[in-house]
């Protein structure tokens, strides 16, 4: 990803609209000189040129690319970290694009709202593209049809590609990481139907639930959301003994926290306890939960001793 990728997009987003007056034309010419700066290999500044002379056209007086140009144009972009630039022409150019093949579109979309934008203009029902998609979950897991599932397939069928991720495994440069796109699904979930199902499932390694905890501690929304739904979750009689360790595992490195980091772990760690108590049942994992929350609560006052570490605790 490059810094001024989303410079560029905001003006050929510009751009596309419509014609510009000249006052908002000569302010998109100087912007995208900036960038043009930066841009130190001759072929792609040439390509870059060439796109922004063509939007500076009324619409109708615009080049008319067909869907191999347009595909082209778009992989070049995305590979040399004009991400959203790359996703800004994508779509723009969805209905070119719209008579490709899912095989074709996946190899070059740079993200999950490209596929949408695809799938609509091709008229693709949504069931049969999870189904392909859910197929093989070790090819979709490199292309923008992962995150597209993790917005939209129901838990179970998720499961092998929901894997994947907790796996760690890299992916390509213009996608987001494992731990963002995780983030992103179960931000999505507010019911915590998706982080029910991955605390039951029986995985086949312990650093899956470490995983799904660490994408939970990244994001202070998440955690929110995580504190929340965990009470209802743990006082499941079938409960996993996966959910109290899971449960260790995001507040793990309480001790380590600083500051107004301290300040918000802990009282996360505490609505968490109270919201615990204050559910209507309890299952045997809400005692094992309240034990390691208990534990966390007596490492704290041990080791913690400065006065001002103290008053954020």
């Amino acid at each position: 990803m490059l810094p001024w990728d989303r410079k560029l997009a905001t003006i050929f987003k510009a751009l596309l609209k419509g014609s510009l007056d000249n006052s908002m034309g000569n302010s998109a010419r100087k912007n995208f000189g900036v960038v043009r700066e930066r841009v130190v290999d001759a072929g792609l500044g040439k390509s870059l040129e060439g796109l922004f002379d063509d939007f500076c056209r009324p619409p109708e007086q615009r080049r008319r690319r067909d869907a191999e140009e347009s595909l082209g144009c778009v992989r070049e972009l995305r590979d040399r970290g004009f991400v959203e630039t790359a996703a800004l022409l994508f779509v723009a150019w969805r209905e070119v694009l719209g008579g490709l093949s899912l095989e074709r579109v996946l190899a070059t979309a740079p993200d999950a709202a490209c596929l949408e934008a695809w799938m609509k203009a091709a008229k693709a029902p949504a069931q049969e593209i999870e189904k392909q998609l859910l197929a093989d979950p070790g090819a979709t897991y490199a292309t923008a049809g992962a995150d597209w599932l993790m917005g939209h397939a129901k838990p179970g069928p998720l499961l092998p590609l929901l894997e994947l991720f907790l796996s760690r495994q890299a992916r390509p440069a213009h996608l987001r990481p494992w731990c963002e796109a995780l983030v992103a699904a179960l931000k999505k979930d507010k019911r915590g139907i998706l982080l029910d199902a991955a605390l039951r499932h029986p995985w086949p390694a312990e650093d899956r639930i470490a995983a799904l905890a660490e994408a939970v501690r990244s994001n202070r929304t998440l955690l929110r959301m995580a504190v929340d739904l965990l009470p209802a979750i743990l006082a499941q009689k079938d409960a996993r003994p996966a959910v109290a360790a899971f449960v260790g595992e995001v507040f793990r490195t309480v001790i380590t926290t600083e500051s107004a980091e301290r300040e918000f772990v802990t009282a996360a760690l505490a609505r968490l306890g109270s919201g615990v108590l204050m559910a209507d049942r309890r299952g045997p994992q809400s005692e094992v939960a309240m034990g390691v929350i208990q534990k966390a609560g007596r490492q704290l006052r041990n080791l913690t001793k400065d006065e001002a570490l103290q008053a954020r605790t």
